[in-house]
């Protein structure tokens, strides 16, 4: 079914990365890197970064980045792929350009949270699921958040805002919450 929906739209940046992740789970991992080069062939603004050297992933970002140079999406991936004494400097520029852009607010969150900046980490969160409250990995990775630094309070509180905003979109959201076992 994935072949077919490829032959119908080759350049489905979502079909290609759902190949090589099926391929990377069935430990297929030569295939899995096909797929994301033939992705990458097929659509030249994706940038599949699993299994690639850092060296090229570099410059398809940098390249990436000039023809898209707002995207939110893009930028908080060059903030994680940054290595780790450049992340903070690297947030900062992007904060310049994509400073209102949820996908920069949550990866900026993420390195409050690695630093353990907890108060700063829980700040950027909330503004990400508030400009974004369809995207569910935002609130996942908030829930996360909570679970290992909030109180029970502000668990319920988080939890309660993300059923009210009922999220639907991005990646690992539809993925965990189309499983059977979690229709509850």
């Amino acid at each position: 079914m994935l072949d077919e929906g490829l032959q119908r739209f080759p350049s489905s940046v979502e079909l290609w990365l759902m190949l090589g992740q099926l391929e990377e789970w069935l430990n297929n991992l030569e295939r899995a890197k096909d797929a994301y080069e033939s992705g990458l062939k097929h659509c030249p603004n994706c940038i599949p970064l699993r299994h690639m050297n850092k060296k090229e992933a570099d410059v398809l970002m940098a390249k990436a980045l000039l023809e898209c140079p707002n995207s939110g999406i893009l930028w908080a991936a060059s903030i994680e792929m940054a290595s780790r004494p450049r992340r903070k400097s690297k947030s900062a520029d992007v904060h310049k350009n994509c400073s209102h852009d949820p996908h920069v607010l949550a990866a900026v969150a993420k390195l409050f949270w690695q630093d353990r900046k907890v108060d700063k980490a829980r700040t950027w969160l909330n503004k990400a699921v508030t400009l974004a409250p369809d995207i569910g990995d935002f609130w996942a990775c908030y829930y996360k958040f909570e679970l290992q630094h909030g109180d029970d309070d502000k668990q319920r509180d988080m939890l309660k805002r993300c059923l009210a905003a009922k999220p639907k979109n991005r990646e690992k959201w539809q993925a965990i919450a189309k499983a059977v076992e979690n229709s509850h």
